[in-house]
């Protein structure tokens, strides 16, 4: 099965990691309308960092329980600009097990370029948007918050992970 992917990083206290959170591409559509239900009432997007706990909580429950989602991570300890590279470098060495037939990355303007080198010439079509330009972003960002932030919410993105790697060694 083949599958669309929504990329988002998130960093707590010198760990980094990049997620793509995997939905089957002819079920896209039904995931977008998922996605915009996370948002609360008259806001453009979700931001993990800004919720609430409780929120984040229900937020994590309701993509864990939808079953619409797998996960690819790639993360590691240590700044961004040298963790982030060896992220992207490892999902293009990982896109066949990953079966991608497209990337959407939530855009960084200082690492748009950076991003587009690493991709390049690996086959995998892929863009950057704003996160309130494609609301699965908000799931990726949902999901590379939670890993990151440890325990039990880690081990609920474990559970449903195609492959997590660590970088830091790379």
């Amino acid at each position: 099965m083949r599958h669309s992917g929504f990329g988002d990083e998130s960093a707590k206290a010198g760990h980094y990691a990049v997620l793509v959170a995997r939905v089957p591409t002819s079920r896209v559509d039904e995931a977008r309308t998922f996605a915009r239900s996370l948002s609360k009432r008259g806001a453009r997007r979700l931001h993990m960092t800004k919720e609430h706990d409780d929120y984040r909580k229900a937020v994590l429950k309701k993509i864990l329980d939808r079953d619409l989602f797998s996960v690819w991570v790639a993360h590691g300890h240590g700044a961004e600009p040298v963790i982030r590279p060896r992220c992207l470098q490892r999902l293009v060495v990982d896109q066949q097990a990953v079966s991608l037939d497209r990337l959407v990355l939530e855009s960084r303007e200082s690492r748009n370029h950076q991003d587009r080198q690493i991709l390049a010439g690996c086959g995998l079509p892929h863009v950057h948007l704003q996160p309130h330009e494609d609301p699965l972003l908000w799931v990726a960002d949902a999901l590379a918050w939670s890993f990151t932030h440890g325990g039990s919410r880690r081990r609920a993105i474990e559970a449903i992970a195609v492959q997590v790697r660590d970088v830091t060694g790379s």
